[in-house]
């Protein structure tokens, strides 16, 4: 096992925890501090379940892939190698970026209050959300291995050379 392989797996691994500890700490932030209707609001306003259930859906999902993903990987199957699966989390990471982006509005429309922890909270899991994606999307690319870089390439800086044959009357004189 080489070093970029040590190296690939080891950011994997932390891309995928990385998913799952974000998306955990979201939905019990948001239960714990976000999630409590005033008594002056009852019944709850739709747009308040909208958030919520978009913001549990989305975030249990991600669990599930990430979980799903780690489990695979644990097993010792090659999930970097594999289309299907990078396929389905490449449009999974978009629907729940997207998903994300929409919490956010949703949060500027919300009457329940902590406005700018609700905005903290959901422009903070969209940033590693994105981290995590671009992270992965690096490792299903396989720049790691690339021995095709700017650090190891070997250039070729030397000029032209002019073959002079002084036997058929060409002058080295210019």
């Amino acid at each position: 096992m080489g070093v970029a392989s040590q190296k690939s797996d080891c950011c994997l691994v932390f891309a995928l925890w990385l998913g799952i500890i974000v998306s955990l700490v979201a939905i019990v932030l948001y239960v714990l501090l976000f999630d409590i209707d005033p008594p002056h609001l009852k019944p709850r306003q739709a747009l308040e379940n909208v958030a919520a259930t978009m913001l549990y859906s989305s975030h249990s999902v991600n669990i599930v892939v990430n979980g799903i993903l780690m489990i695979l990987h644990v097993s010792g199957k090659d999930v970097l190698d594999e289309p299907a699966l990078v396929l389905c989390w490449s449009c999974w990471s978009l629907i729940h970026l997207l998903s994300l982006v929409v919490l956010i509005f949703l949060s500027y429309y919300s009457l329940l209050g902590h406005f700018t922890a609700r905005l903290a909270l959901h422009l903070g899991t969209f940033l590693l959300v994105l981290v995590e994606a671009f992270l992965l999307q690096h490792l299903f690319r396989h720049e790691d291995d690339c021995e095709d870089d700017l650090f190891h390439r070997k250039m070729n800086l030397s000029g032209e050379v002019n073959k002079v044959n002084p036997m058929q009357g060409e002058s080295q004189v210019m």
